[in-house]
């Protein structure tokens, strides 16, 4: 039987002992990871087959996918795909990672909204904003001490990087004009506005694109975040 572990096919003959003999035995997980813990010398904790949390009495058969995590050790980007999958289930995670989602403003509401997008792995995040970060920000934007003086759109882009380093993030460091909004979210999926300027709002508000593409307006008070309107806008 040849099992895909940790990203290498991996012919089971060769790791498990000779006394466990796979013809006549049902495969399971737990000498699969018995072999690589003695090899590795980790003691795995989390345990995926197929992108699905697994036990080490899992059944598995020919060209299962397997991965083993430890936890508190950095994951590899294909350790880290196989747990979102565990997470969210394979194709809802491919659903995410595909898309690309534009936030316009980087304050309380869209630093926060970036966070969240970036944990559950949103695969492209482009972050919109032309300020940088002051001590009054701290309070409920998504920065720390050290980015004070520094602009928002890069500042936040190294704090997503820490928490989530194989999604991709676009700063752009500008203010978005009526003019240049079709450039800016070309091969964009949604479009979040999380400005604070009316007249800001007002430029992607009333804005049509060349192509369908999904707007989420919203505001934020304390740390509750409230969606305002929601809304599909296709050219005119």
């Amino acid at each position: 039987m040849k099992l895909i572990i940790n990203g290498r096919l991996t012919d089971t003959k060769e790791l498990i002992s000779s006394d466990f003999d796979i013809s006549k035995s049902k495969l399971t997980l737990e000498p699969i990871v018995q072999a690589y813990e003695e090899k590795k010398g980790l003691n795995y904790d989390v345990l995926l087959v197929n992108g699905f949390i697994a036990s080490k009495e899992t059944d598995l058969s020919d060209m299962d996918e397997v991965i083993l995590i430890k936890r508190g050790v950095m994951p590899e980007e294909s350790e880290m795909e196989a747990l979102m999958c565990g997470r969210h289930t394979p194709k809802v995670h491919e659903k995410l990672k595909a898309s690309t989602v534009a936030i316009c403003g980087l304050g309380g509401l869209g630093s926060n909204i970036a966070t969240a997008l970036a944990r559950i792995g949103v695969g492209r995040l482009i972050l919109i904003d032309f300020d940088v970060v002051e001590p009054s920000n701290l309070n409920r934007q998504s920065y720390e001490i050290a980015d004070i003086g520094k602009l928002k759109c890069e500042a936040l882009t190294k704090g997503l990087e820490r928490i989530n380093p194989y999604n991709t993030y676009v700063p752009i460091n500008r203010k978005i004009e009526k003019t240049d909004v079709d450039t800016l979210f070309e091969g964009v999926d949604v479009v979040v506005e999380a400005f604070d300027n009316p007249s800001t709002r007002q430029c992607l508000s009333t804005k049509s694109f060349k192509r369908p593409i999904g707007q989420l307006l919203g505001g934020h008070q304390a740390w509750q975040v409230y969606t305002t309107q929601t809304r599909l806008k296709p050219s005119a």
